[in-house]
């Protein structure tokens, strides 16, 4: 079954600055989700985390996905972030003309050039939250329809791509691996 195309403008939760866990400013971003009205997900049946990658939105009604795995009827209008999360339509990070900060980084090319980090001012949905990290509640939820059963809420921001510990150990591997040089 087929869904019509919807374009949905909505507002998310951001944490106070990027990767950051905390909400005590109260930021908001805005986005608009374009696609099916109605979404399959299947979603694993122990841990209620999305399951690899996303279904099609033309499944049969009876369809049943494999045994570790149940389906989720997604209402996109309903929910928007949460189908803009996981069956996204495109990275959009910089395609679109929003503000970005650029800050040049320490560490140069091999042309001399220093490295530069972009980004933007208001990341988007995918860029804010943690999509392999969103649970369903599925209690209520009617595995054939695939109706019933709610999301988790707060969703999970992004976290660090590197914690301490690892940026400390690439340092602490550099400066012993300069002492033999000196």
């Amino acid at each position: 079954m087929a869904f019509k195309h919807v374009e949905i403008k909505f507002s998310y939760d951001m944490p106070d600055a990027y990767l950051y866990q905390s909400t005590k400013e109260g930021k908001k971003g805005s986005h608009t989700y374009k696609g099916p009205e109605k979404l399959w997900i299947f979603m694993n049946k122990i841990t209620n985390k999305r399951s690899g990658d996303p279904g099609t939105n033309e499944l049969e009604d009876d369809y049943m996905p494999t045994y570790r795995d149940y389906k989720v009827l997604i209402d996109c209008v309903e929910h928007p972030l949460i189908c803009e999360l996981l069956e996204p339509d495109v990275d959009d990070l910089f395609l679109d003309n929003r503000p970005y900060t650029t800050e040049t980084l320490p560490t140069k090319r091999k042309n001399g050039e220093y490295f530069t980090h972009m980004e933007p001012e208001m990341p988007s949905p995918d860029h804010t939250y943690e999509i392999a990290d969103i649970e369903f509640n599925p209690n209520g939820h009617d595995p054939k329809t695939g109706i019933g059963g709610t999301w988790v809420y707060p969703l999970p921001f992004k976290k660090p791509h590197v914690s301490w510990y690892s940026a400390k150990k690439v340092r602490w591997s550099k400066l012993s691996g300069s002492d033999g040089h000196v």
